[in-house]
């Protein structure tokens, strides 16, 4: 079975290339808000989350904190991706497993969402 992604990222260019990046190996579901993302995760564990941290309804850093404080979802790696935040910050303040700033290259993002799978 292949492992599932869930990507939470609120611009349709982005969201839809990292899917196509990354539906070739994983299966993936794409979320634009953290509302959406927080109703399949109430019912659905990924393999591995990748977030962007500007959202319309919240901060990815926040929500990844949040994530990796709770028991249920503490083993989930999560990859923080951001043109505004910093690796230092996502994986000290929110305890994100990886980084990946934005502009990405697309082999790069497939060997990080490879290494944490």
């Amino acid at each position: 079975m292949n492992s599932l992604v869930f990507i939470v990222e609120d611009d349709f260019s982005i969201r839809d290339l990292v899917r196509l990046v990354l539906q070739d190996r994983y299966s993936v579901e794409v979320f634009s808000t953290v509302g959406a993302f927080e109703q399949r995760l109430a019912s659905v564990h990924p393999d591995l989350i990748i977030m962007d941290v500007m959202l319309p309804d919240g901060n990815g850093l926040q929500v990844c904190k949040h994530l990796k404080q709770r028991p249920q979802t503490a083993h989930i790696p999560v990859l923080v991706m951001s043109a505004h935040a910093d690796a230092k910050e996502a994986k000290l303040t929110a305890g994100a497993n990886d980084f990946i700033p934005k502009p990405f290259d697309i082999l790069n993002l497939r060997e990080r969402v490879s290494v944490h799978l």
